[in-house]
């Protein structure tokens, strides 16, 4: 092989290692975990209408009332 031959050689291994790599950070999470389709970003917001004024709201929500309140259910790995 000649060096022009080796160096194409380990130019193009080299790019695909960086190839592979950018591609399983992609997928990967922080716990190195698998994740599924990107979801939003941690600082966005979700949120929907609710037809209520927010004084409405917040009148629903009296102490006792925050006290009985539970988690909504979250989605489950499949």
């Amino acid at each position: 092989m000649t060096s022009g031959t080796a160096r194409k050689v380990g130019l193009l291994a080299t790019t695909l290692a960086v190839v592979v790599i950018v591609v399983a950070l992609r997928f990967v999470g922080n716990d190195g975990a698998a994740d599924g389709p990107a979801g939003p970003a941690p600082d966005d917001t979700i949120g929907h209408e609710t037809g209520q004024s927010p004084k409405d709201v917040e009148d629903y929500w009296t102490p006792e009332r925050m006290e009985e309140a539970e988690p909504a259910p979250m989605p489950e790995d499949e």
